[in-house]
């Protein structure tokens, strides 16, 4: 029970898992083979108007292929939606396949034809959590339970065939669904865990490399900020209160930066007390700033301080994102970071100005 609980509760972000198949140098053509597969609904769809299963729904039939070709070209525009768009085109499909699946005299055929559901059972396995696929399975087995019903009061086979095609489609439906997703949640959460650091909830060092990339590869900013900031002196809130409230004190710290970080901002925890957020754009010192002075707030059961660096670089030319780079950038920003505590701390400096806005 504990792992089926461990399956339910488990709530993969889709921003991530999406970003994760854009990275990966086969599953970012995941969009054009979902568009095959409404480009295939609309061949099949076709098909039936030329066969005897049509009977007068020869409109229904081509109305239900245009809307799958309209589907299709969606998808094969080659970008992932946003996860409100995926769930639209879950519903969609849930709504249309079934619509055109009715829309034909009742047959063994139609019948078998509520298999189509399982390719939106595998989308919905790729892409979301166990909540949205479990709505997914159960609508499926509530058409099929319809269309059942309505094949076997026809009495246009044996009942006996109508069971065992029912049987059949059940078995198609919802075993190899079930088990791929249950299969894939655990892989999804080990490999989130991977790219986020486990105390605060922030990215990991790798994990912002990741999200980095992402970033450039979607929005391509002409320049790029990356900030470096470490809490004053946080040796001796460990050694005077215990480390339990050292590790509150980080997770309020990465709670403020997430709260005060820009759109499209990616925030890290880089190790012991020291983060880093990279900020789209050049004009980051206001943010900046406004750390350094959320961050210490005097009614905290142990305040503390923080010192910023800054760096900026111009990225227009840059192609996609390079470690290298990235890691100049922070090594920029550490140093500029490093002088802001030689200065007394609470405070920014910004690389190469040489310039500190002196505690605040």
């Amino acid at each position: 029970m504990s792992a089926l609980r461990d399956w339910w509760s488990a709530t993969p972000d889709y921003d991530w898992i999406r970003d994760y198949h854009r990275a990966h140098p086969l599953l970012r053509r995941a969009p054009y083979v979902t568009a095959a597969g409404c480009f295939l609904v609309a061949i099949i769809a076709v098909v039936l108007v030329f066969s005897p299963v049509a009977n007068g729904a020869t409109v229904q039939l081509l109305i239900a292929a245009a809307s799958a070709v309209g589907a299709g070209c969606w998808w094969a525009r080659g970008t992932f939606p946003s996860r409100r768009g995926s769930l639209a085109f879950i519903a969609y499909a849930g709504i249309t396949i079934p619509v055109g699946i009715l829309s034909t005299p009742p047959s063994t055929l139609s019948l078998y034809a509520v298999a189509i559901m399982v390719t939106v059972g595998n989308y919905v396995t790729a892409m979301h959590d166990a909540r949205v696929f479990v709505a997914q399975e159960a609508w499926s087995l509530l058409v099929a339970v319809v269309v059942f019903a309505r094949v076997l009061s026809a009495g246009v086979a044996p009942a006996p065939e109508v069971i065992a095609t029912f049987v059949l489609v059940l078995g198609l439906l919802f075993t190899a669904s079930t088990l791929n997703h249950v299969f894939l949640t655990a892989l999804r959460n080990d490999a989130s865990r991977a790219l986020f650091d486990q105390l605060t909830g922030l990215r990991n060092r790798r994990g912002m490399h990741t999200a980095v990339a992402a970033l450039m590869r979607d929005h391509r900013p002409d320049h790029l900020s990356v900030l470096c900031l470490d809490l004053d002196a946080f040796k001796s809130v460990n050694d005077r209160f215990g480390h339990a409230v050292g590790d509150e004190v980080l997770r309020a710290t990465a709670a403020r930066i997430e709260e005060l970080s820009p759109p499209g901002a990616v925030s890290a925890r880089l190790g012991g007390e020291e983060f880093a957020v990279v900020v789209p754009g050049d004009d980051a010192r206001a943010f900046a700033r406004s750390l350094v002075t959320e961050i210490h707030r005097a009614n905290d059961r142990t305040p503390v301080t923080a010192s910023v660096g800054v760096a900026v670089e111009d990225v227009a030319d840059w192609d996609g994102l390079c470690p290298t780079m990235l890691g100049r950038l922070l090594d920029r920003a550490d140093l500029a970071m490093y002088r802001a505590k030689r200065d007394g701390g609470n405070n920014v400096v910004v690389d190469g100005t040489g310039a500190t806005d002196g505690p605040l």
